[in-house]
């Protein structure tokens, strides 16, 4: 970093840490740009600052600061909810494919006998209930 901007980002980074004791491995990169819609992202522990007017820089980095900090301690509770996400999907998916073979049974078998044997009946009922 050797613009002005760029030092003052940086400062404004060291003191955040300073003061918090919080976000020890958060660095920051200045990339001014207009055409983009982000005024600043976070990504691989860089915050990178897009805005190029100096006090609006320092703002979104103050900004970004608190919410990277905040997120990171959300991280682990995400992980685990993402995770029983996949799980209930991988239930749900194991579910449906039996229901699905319980009905292609019933139905198939039905369609060859050309009616429903009480035992079908049976079937059917346990399977839309299990």
């Amino acid at each position: 970093m050797n613009s002005k901007t760029e030092l003052k980002l940086q400062k404004e980074l060291d003191r955040l840490k300073n003061l918090s004791k919080l976000g020890s491995k958060l660095r920051v990169a200045w990339a001014p740009s207009s055409n983009g819609p982000l005024s600043a992202e976070v990504r691989n522990n860089v915050i990178h600052i897009y805005e190029s007017d100096e006090s609006k820089a320092v703002d979104v980095l103050q900004h970004e600061f608190v919410d990277s900090v905040v997120s990171s301690v959300l991280e682990p509770y995400k992980e685990v909810v993402n995770e029983l996400i996949r799980l209930l999907n991988k239930n749900a998916y194991r579910q449906k494919e039996d229901v699905v073979e319980g009905l292609k049974r019933l139905i198939f078998n039905t369609i060859e006998d050309e009616q429903p044997s009480p035992a079908h009946a049976r079937n059917l009922e346990e399977v839309l209930t299990s």
